[in-house]
């Protein structure tokens, strides 16, 4: 029916008359209502397609806004993501350096430690033995004195005498203080340029167990790799001998003794 009247006029080629048929000539009126009628179908129409074209312009407007929105998503989550993989990994760079930094302090702080342990230690048997060599050379001067003053003609006797007070002296301090073997055999570890391998003779009334001292050479020297120790029977308390690819060394209690044996010799030759 849109097809027949989309023209705005309808033609009437035959009249057709619904209803009570009357006198043709007599009723035959222009239909006006017909008319307007026709109109407002048009207008109507009209009116409907305007309102489908604007709904399909929306829609296609939606849809193009719906597929922009979608691209926004996905680079919004593609960016995220990329976002969240390089802070990851700028925090696991971070913690890497960290630790690093951690490990190396410790590394140098260890070295310190062992460092100063070393120094220290060789000043506290350095104090000691100076303690001993200055209550030693007291001695002989208090010796001297004596016997320029009373008895010159005895003084081999005087001299054998002094050695005996010293020697007494010596071996009660070390019967007293059992650190100072202990801090001489150090002191002499230290001065050796190569210590990887040492073979430490000392006396059996020193160290009955050779366990604590073994594990604290280890302790302080890490460049020790062997380390062993013989107990000789003919030795005394405080007798030490230490071997190592340099050569040995004898750090001796006795070896004290001679030297100041010899200083007394060169006072005698001396006068």
């Amino acid at each position: 029916m849109a097809r027949l009247i989309k023209s705005g006029y309808v033609e009437m080629k035959d009249k057709v008359i619904i209803g009570i048929q009357k006198d043709e000539k007599k009723d035959f009126l222009p239909d006006k209502a017909s008319e307007n009628f026709s109109e407002n179908v048009n207008e109507n129409l009209k009116a409907t397609e305007a309102e489908e074209n604007q709904a399909k312009e929306k829609i296609q407007k939606l849809e193009q806004l719906k597929k922009k929105l979608e691209n926004e998503a996905q680079e919004l989550s593609k960016n995220t993501r990329q976002l969240a993989d390089q802070m990851l990994q700028d925090a696991n760079e971070e913690a890497r350096r960290i630790i690093e930094e951690a490990r190396d302090k410790a590394k140098q702080s260890y070295r310190e430690k062992i460092e100063q342990a070393i120094q220290d230690g060789k000043k506290s048997v350095i104090e000691k033995y100076d303690s001993l060599l200055k209550e030693g050379k007291e001695v002989i001067e208090q010796a001297e004195t004596y016997k320029k003053s009373t008895i010159e003609n005895s003084e081999k006797d005087i001299i054998n005498l002094v050695l005996k007070c010293v020697e007494k002296i010596i071996r009660e301090k070390i019967e007293k203080d059992d650190q100072i073997v202990t801090n001489v055999i150090m002191s002499a570890i230290a001065d050796f340029h190569s210590r990887s391998s040492l073979l430490i003779k000392i006396s059996s009334e020193d160290f009955g167990s050779t366990k604590l001292l073994r594990d604290k050479i280890l302790g302080t020297f890490p460049t020790v790799k062997d380390i062993q120790f013989k107990i000789m029977d003919g030795y005394k308390k405080g007798d030490i001998e230490i071997e190592s690819v340099e050569g040995t060394v004898n750090p001796s209690i006795e070896k004290q003794i001679i030297k100041l044996r010899e200083e007394f010799n060169k006072l005698i030759e001396g006068e």
